[in-house]
């Protein structure tokens, strides 16, 4: 859910989540969050790659993993290159954080949709494809296991405390 939030702060207009994502609690968080499920778009498996410019750029945020708008920002904001950008940070992980044109997208769409893991299959994509690597200095955290999850805890409670993961302009 946070990543999702994340994305809408960032500025993301639609944030499309595979529907095996979907249950009751983000159901009833959803609810909370007028603003965000708004603008959530639930995939269905083999659903088509929405229409739009080869260009247009597509945030890919994995489900298992804690950023911070203002890092998602960093990614859209200056206008991604065309081969697309990747969070530094995230790069050599198993599910980078990065934002590519439509017409890459589309090379990963039936996964995406069907809600199948494409980490190794994005970070072949952007390094055959030479997106520029982004470095920030916000927090992001790749949460793969229970003990990832727990290394994440302080430096969430760490950026809880000094105000940094409080967004007071969203949802």
């Amino acid at each position: 859910m946070r990543s999702l939030v994340s994305a809408l702060r960032a500025g993301a207009p639609i944030i499309a989540v595979p529907a095996n994502l979907r249950n009751t609690a983000v159901e009833r968080a959803l609810a909370r969050m007028p603003a965000l499920a708004a603008a959530v778009r639930w995939l269905e498996p083999g659903s088509l790659l929405p229409a739009g410019p080869p260009d247009q750029p597509w945030l890919l945020v994995p489900a298992a993993s804690l950023v911070q708008a203002p890092i998602l920002q960093n990614l859209i904001a200056p206008g991604a290159p065309p081969q697309g950008a990747v969070l530094a940070a995230s790069a050599a992980g198993q599910a980078p954080v990065a934002v590519l044109p439509r017409a890459a997208v589309g090379a990963l769409w039936s996964r995406l949709a069907a809600g199948t893991p494409v980490g190794p299959n994005l970070a072949r994509l952007l390094r055959n494809g030479g997106a520029e690597l982004r470095e920030s200095t916000g927090l992001f955290v790749a949460v793969s296991d229970e003990t990832r999850m727990s290394d994440a805890r302080a430096p969430c409670i760490t950026a809880l405390i000094s105000g940094s993961f409080i967004d007071a302009s969203g949802p």
